[in-house]
């Protein structure tokens, strides 16, 4: 009889502890995204805050004597980049300008602490052909936009990291 209830006692706390470890999984798994954290919450809302920012404005230069929206041609008075020429039509001469900008301009427009992925590419396709950034390795959150370009529509990828 002792036997038979030490049996009974190991098998009741093996089950216990299998469903205390089932829980815990669960309420992990769960709550994960609590456990991410506000860095996350701010690295997603930067990153779309700069998507929208380069397909729905034309950006603007600004220095002691004028200012205006055609910043590719005034880049050593840039104050933020936008590749549209208007509404979601965005500008070649933008998009080259924009390539040619370092990564120091690119903190200093959009934030010193953060590194940035851009991508422009045509639909479907899997490279980033028309705007492709240093930052191959990327691991922060990628918003996709779309926008018109020489009459066509392509994916605009930004990202803040």
């Amino acid at each position: 009889m002792r036997a038979q209830a030490n049996f009974l006692f190991v098998i009741s706390a093996a089950l216990f502890s299998a469903l205390l470890i089932y829980t815990a999984v669960m309420l992990l798994n769960f709550s994960g995204p609590y456990f991410s954290g506000p860095r996350q919450d701010l690295q997603e809302l930067r990153a779309i805050q700069l998507s929208d920012t380069l397909i729905s404005t034309g950006g603007r230069w600004q220095n002691a004597t004028g200012s205006g929206a055609d910043w590719e041609a005034h880049t050593g008075s840039l104050a933020l980049a936008g590749l549209a020429s208007s509404y979601h039509n965005l500008s070649a001469a933008k998009i080259e300008a924009f390539a040619n900008l370092t990564d120091d301009k690119m903190r200093e427009m959009y934030g010193n602490d953060s590194l940035y992925f851009f991508c422009i590419r045509e639909i479907g396709s899997s490279d980033c052909s028309i705007l492709a950034s240093n930052n191959t390795a990327f691991q922060g959150k990628i918003i996709r936009r779309y926008a018109h370009y020489i009459n066509r529509t392509v994916e605009v990828r930004a990202g803040v990291w």
